[in-house]
């Protein structure tokens, strides 16, 4: 994406819509309706601020320059079987990646419902589309939830879609309670992360590092996948990629260091691309005199028993993974790419036999082991 999400409001703001609701990017023309919702009951607005119809206006302003500041992506609740908007929710407070770049994480709040609606499935199903939105198009590592910690219907709910509980801030944001204005309250902590959003097998991380030269011509267009030894006697098994522009990719010696949550934390290890450059001189004239236009390092996605996964996620209508293959992704790319289409299309693959990739071989990763490690 081009354009931070929270810096392009409406545009960078997609309609999500589910079988109950439609998440329309709040807009004035959704007044009416608000109104009528916020004042139909209620009853049930104990620990959350929803505004009158007198004051609808002015929350609409209020979240919309919010919006037009970068620190929102506001949306009206529209039930699909009426056509009406009949209450609103958000994406807020944005966070980047360590480096600055890039959405990292993003808290789903400033949500309310006409009482009529609550209990209808409505608020789940608005949840999980904006979660999907935020893991799987704005690819974020984490989404926050909060509520009053005393706001026992909220938490449930909050823990119905998934939400794990990390404790409770004390006196922490403001109070919307009747009679306590201008009061903090505490505030119950939770929050979703991209590990947890599909029940998928662990993926590990195999560190990979490479080199890219300017080789002009001086290379043949042929792939080489080699064995050789260094100087300290480590068995190497380097792969060489000449490309259509004329440079020529390099890659090996591997490593099990920890896969970091930030990709601006990927670098090399100490060493390891002098000992791929001496490699390459020994391997190659072309590659001792040449130009390095790249020194970098990658991870590999690898699984438990070493082969890939590809099939239908367990329990997810319609989707489909398919990753694991390791080094080998570039020469299996192809076969995948038509098993999936055939999955996707078909229901079934056709052109080859996937039950030793089925992803269901393995149990889905515990994303509450990410928490153990020091």
């Amino acid at each position: 994406m081009s354009t931070p999400p929270f810096l392009d409001f409406p545009r960078n703001a997609p309609v999500l819509e589910g079988e109950l609701v439609r998440l329309e990017p709040l807009d004035h023309r959704h007044a009416a309706d608000l109104a009528t919702a916020a004042m139909a009951d209620r009853g049930s607005y104990n620990f959350t601020w929803v505004p009158t119809a007198a004051e609808v206006d002015g929350y609409l302003d209020a979240q919309l320059a919010r919006a037009a500041a970068g620190k929102m992506v506001p949306y009206a609740q529209v039930s699909t079987a009426s056509g009406r908007a009949v209450g609103a929710t958000s994406y807020w407070d944005p966070r980047p990646w360590p480096d600055g770049t890039g959405l990292c994480a993003v808290e789903v709040g400033f949500t309310w419902l006409a009482g009529s609606a609550q209990g209808t499935g409505i608020n789940t199903e608005a949840k999980l589309l904006l979660f999907g939105n935020a893991f799987d198009n704005w690819a974020v590592a984490r989404v926050d939830l909060k509520t009053d910690a005393r706001n026992l219907r909220s938490r449930a709910a909050i823990e119905g879609v998934g939400g794990q509980f990390e404790g409770v801030l004390r006196s922490w944001s403001r109070s919307w309670a009747p009679g306590e204005d201008g009061r903090l309250r505490d505030s119950a902590m939770y929050s979703i992360l991209a590990a947890e959003w599909l029940p998928i097998p662990a993926v590990f991380g195999l560190k990979g590092h490479s080199l890219v030269f300017q080789t002009g011509t001086k290379v043949p267009a042929e792939a080489l996948f080699l064995e050789c030894r260094e100087a300290n006697g480590a068995l190497q098994t380097p792969e060489l990629f000449p490309r259509a522009d004329g440079t020529t990719y390099v890659c090996a010696i591997s490593s099990e260091s920890p896969l970091p949550i930030d990709p601006a934390r990927v670098v090399p290890d100490p060493g390891a691309l002098e000992r791929l450059q001496a490699m390459c001189s020994e391997l190659s004239p072309a590659l001792a005199t040449a130009k390095i236009l790249a020194r970098q390092a990658c991870y590999r996605p690898i699984t438990r028993d070493g082969l890939p996964l590809i099939g239908p996620v367990a329990g997810i209508e319609g989707a489909y993974i398919a990753t694991g293959h390791s080094v080998w992704g570039i020469l299996n790319a192809p076969a995948t790419g038509e098993a999936m289409a055939e999955l996707i299309i078909d229901g079934a693959a056709h052109s080859v036999d996937l039950s030793a990739f089925d992803p269901a071989r393995f149990p889905p990763f515990d994303a509450a082991r990410l928490r153990l490690s020091p």
